[in-house]
């Protein structure tokens, strides 16, 4: 790096807050000069910083950022030959990751207290994503649902502020929900814990009225491998009680359902109890995965369009099925073995750094787990979008910054009292 103070507040500073900033709080759109344009400008500006600042980028560094910038270069060069132009949803999920990847490697090289500060920004963003959402879910209990196929439908008024929590905000709060558990046990006191049990509360409650049924099942998941890493009792009795429910199925269903029939103070808990007794009794959802459109048929187009396409894939070929539900299989059918191999290496590649970089084994924990979880999330469900990527590319690696700023900070107030 060039020799300057590292807490000094630059230009790479105030771009690398303005971009995660926004990308982590779709309302901020609203804001002159924070719609998805201007990120774009803001993380090319940073990236074009970052790399003048830099003289020597690390052999480790080179290795996270290469391949990635070969995925980038790849599937924008496949969305202009396709006719889809610089912008199209795919190229601006790899520029999304891009920029998100450099901000991770300058975050490497700042100070604790700038860390953890970045943190705290995403932390409020969470707070008002979820706030938000719940409100309105409370309004109107599909909300979720229609701001999540706002890309195919006509528009929806959910529109207007862009931050109703769709399957990016859900999904990624899975990850956070693990993330939270484990700063929450390290903070044990001040307005830091407090914070991070709140949005953790939040983040639960929202998932669950989002009504995404995988979701409550990754999340049930999500709790049982960070019980089990604490209490093998709790484990086995976890164990023995999802082995039961599939075996008993229709009868847990029923009887949940039945139950969501006795809640007369609130019409909207009544119905999630409802959709949720029902998944568990039919093991079907609105987004079902059986028959000819479920997303086992999709995953099925995906993975016959690699067959007939197997080096670069189908994207943008006439007749080419791409299933759309599954980020896994839909990379294989639309960018073949290259792009799929590029975009594997760098996941790779980014797990290594951050564990490297990790000091504390509850970290090493949460990174592991959510690193699963979001494997799994890859086979079922798109999962390139922002609100996906800041819990594994940013959080992660920050949490232990925020962490031990919270402990100097009590230190600190305590010698002072």
């Amino acid at each position: 790096m060039i020799g300057v103070n590292k807490n000094k507040i630059g230009l790479s500073t105030i771009l690398a807050f303005l971009v995660v900033a926004r990308l982590a709080c779709p309302a901020l759109s609203n804001i002159p000069f924070m719609s998805m344009a201007f990120v774009f400008v803001y993380g090319v500006l940073f990236c074009i910083t970052y790399f003048v600042e830099t003289k020597i980028i690390s052999h480790d560094d080179l290795l996270l950022l290469v391949p990635l910038l070969l995925y980038t270069i790849f599937v924008v060069a496949r969305s202009i030959l396709a006719g889809n132009g610089l912008f199209s949803s795919n190229a601006f999920n790899a520029y999304t990751l891009f920029f998100l990847t450099t901000i991770y490697l300058w975050l490497k090289k700042q100070p604790t207290a700038r860390r953890a500060n970045m943190l705290k920004l995403i932390l409020f963003a969470c707070l008002f994503n979820y706030v938000y959402s719940i409100i309105v879910l409370c309004f109107d209990p599909q909300a979720s649902r229609i701001a999540a196929a706002t890309s195919v439908l006509e528009p929806s008024p959910y529109d207007i502020l862009h931050a109703v929590g769709s399957f990016d905000t859900v999904y990624g709060g899975i990850f956070i929900v693990v993330l939270l558990l484990y700063m929450r046990k390290a903070i044990v006191v001040g307005k830091k814990r407090t914070l991070v049990n709140l949005i953790l509360l939040l983040a639960i409650v929202f998932i669950v009225m989002a009504a995404y049924a995988t979701a409550i099942i990754m999340l049930a998941l999500a709790l049982f491998m960070v019980i089990s890493n604490r209490n093998k009792i709790l484990s086995g009795i976890g164990i023995t009680t999802v082995f039961l429910i599939f075996i008993f199925h229709e009868t847990f269903g029923s009887l949940i359902m039945e139950l969501a029939e006795q809640i007369p103070y609130s019409e909207t808990i009544s119905m999630k109890v409802k959709e949720f007794g029902y998944m568990i009794k039919t093991f079907e959802t609105a987004g079902t995965y059986s028959g000819q459109d479920g997303r086992f048929q999709k995953m099925l187009d995906s993975l016959n369009t690699f067959f007939d396409r197997p080096l670069f894939g189908g994207y943008g070929v006439q007749g080419a099925k791409i299933g759309g539900h599954s980020e896994f299989f839909d990379i294989l059918g639309e960018y073949g073995l290259v792009g799929f191999s590029l975009i594997v290496a760098f996941f790779v590649f980014l797990y290594i750094d951050i564990s490297r970089n990790i000091k504390e084994k509850r970290t090493q924990k949460s990174l592991r787990i959510v690193f699963f979880l979001f494997f799994i999330l890859s086979v079922l469900n798109p999962a390139l979008y922002a609100l996906l990527m800041i819990p594994i590319i940013l959080m992660i690696p920050l949490s232990e910054s925020y962490v031990q700023h919270a402990l100097y900070k009590d230190v600190e107030t305590g010698s002072r009292s």
